[in-house]
C-alpha cells in the first residue's frame, strides 16, 4: 500500500535524523541541473554531510488466503566531505555504526514495520563505504541496505493481532488449495 511505504520512507529518514551530527536527510533521490544548487541540498556547516533514501525492491509472498508478507528493500546512500587531516574516514565509520545502533535499537521503526530483521540480514546493513566524487567534491560515500517487512491484510483485522502472529509464527503460507 502506497501509504505503508510513505510511512516507512519517513520512518526511515526520522531514524537517520535522529543521530548526532548525521546531517542532511532527504526522502528521495534529490538532483539539480546545476552542480552549486546540487551540493546546497547535502550541504551543512560548508561540508557535505547528507543522506537519501531510495526504495528498490517490493516483494510479497502469500502467508494465508488472506495475509501477504511484504518487503521493501531500501538504498540509504551517505557522502561527507573528505578531510585528511581530521582523520573523516574515521568520523565516517562511527558515523555509520551509529546509524546501524539506531535501527538495531528500534526493529519496528516506532512500529511502522513489523521487522526490519530477515533471515539474510539483521537490520541496517553496510553494502560499501568508498571515497566518491559527489557534487564535485571529494566525499566519503557509503550505501547501507534495509528490508522492512510489512503485512497486507483484511481491513477488519487489527494490524497488532496479524503482527503477533507473524512474529509467533502462526502464520504459514498457503498451499494454493484454500487451506492455510
Amino acid at each position: 500500500m502506497q501509504q505503508d511505504m510513505e510511512l516507512i520512507r519517513e520512518a526511515i529518514a526520522a531514524k537517520i535524523e535522529g543521530v548526532a551530527d548525521a546531517g542532511i536527510v532527504q526522502r528521495h533521490e534529490r538532483w539539480a541541473q546545476r552542480q552549486d544548487k546540487f551540493r546546497a541540498r547535502y550541504e551543512q556547516d560548508g561540508k557535505i554531510k547528507g543522506w537519501f533514501v531510495r526504495r528498490i525492491r517490493r516483494r510479497a509472498r502469500v502467508l494465508t488466503y488472506a495475509v501477504n508478507e511484504v518487503q521493501h528493500s531500501w538504498v540509504i546512500r551517505g557522502f561527507r566531505s573528505f578531510n585528511d587531516e581530521s582523520a573523516s574516514e574515521i568520523e565516517f565509520d562511527r558515523l555509520i555504526e551509529s546509524i546501524v545502533e539506531a535501527f538495531r535499537a528500534d526493529d519496528t521503526l516506532g512500529g511502522t514495520v513489523i521487522t526490519c530483521t530477515t533471515p539474510q540480514a539483521a537490520g541496517l546493513q553496510l553494502n560499501e563505504s568508498a571515497p566518491v566524487m559527489f557534487a564535485g567534491v571529494l566525499c566519503h560515500g557509503a550505501e547501507l541496505e534495509l528490508t522492512t517487512i510489512t503485512l497486507e491484510g483484511p481491513d477488519d483485522e487489527a494490524p497488532e493481532y496479524l503482527r503477533e502472529l507473524y512474529l509467533n509464527g502462526d502464520l504459514i503460507a498457503s498451499s494454493g488449495d484454500g487451506d492455510a
